[in-house]
């Protein structure tokens, strides 16, 4: 269980995964009145896998983008981030920016690809480089009717055996 769980969640293999980070990972599934636990974190009534955005999770990057007004440069990686006491120069394929601060939301292998100036603190840039993310892809099957809720079904399914699906929760519209 704990290995589909964690192909799930960070597309690993418990051998390859931080015990320690992962209890952590668990952890965070609580709030100030329920502990973490795996059912809260996997759970399709109740737990993490109860709620989604109407409209789409990818709203979360789409709506600020487009506040943003052309701001919002893709397909533009960013090179090189300087920093000194008058603040941050992003330097990336379309352009160079100058700002008070950066926020920096990247997979921690492609921040290791980053030339930091001045350099990151030795512990965070080897903590980037020996991070092991595994790959992941997620698809949305769309049906006309959640057939399985009306014999009491979750729509959650966990597969082994080879299988390149190795998970399924029902991401119908809300009830």
């Amino acid at each position: 269980m704990i290995n589909i769980f964690l192909n799930s969640a960070y597309g690993g293999e418990a051998r390859d995964a931080s015990a320690l980070f992962s209890l952590w990972y668990v952890s965070t599934f609580g709030d100030e009145i329920h502990p973490g636990t795996m059912e809260r974190g996997t759970g399709t009534y109740g737990g993490a896998q109860d709620s989604r955005f109407v409209g789409g999770s990818q709203l979360v990057a789409t709506r600020p983008a487009k506040e943003l007004d052309g701001r919002v440069h893709l397909s533009a990686p960013v090179r090189r981030i300087s920093q000194d006491a008058a603040g941050v120069t992003v330097v990336s394929d379309a352009g160079d920016w100058r700002a008070v601060r950066v926020i920096v939301a990247v997979p921690p292998l492609l921040a290791s690809r980053i030339v930091w100036d001045p350099l990151l603190p030795p512990q965070q840039d080897q903590l980037f480089q020996r991070l092991s993310f595994g790959t992941l892809m997620k698809c949305v099957a769309v049906y006309n009717t959640s057939f399985w809720r009306a014999e009491g079904l979750s729509g959650m399914g966990l597969l082994r055996g080879g299988s390149p699906i190795r998970e399924m929760f029902d991401n119908s519209p809300p009830r």
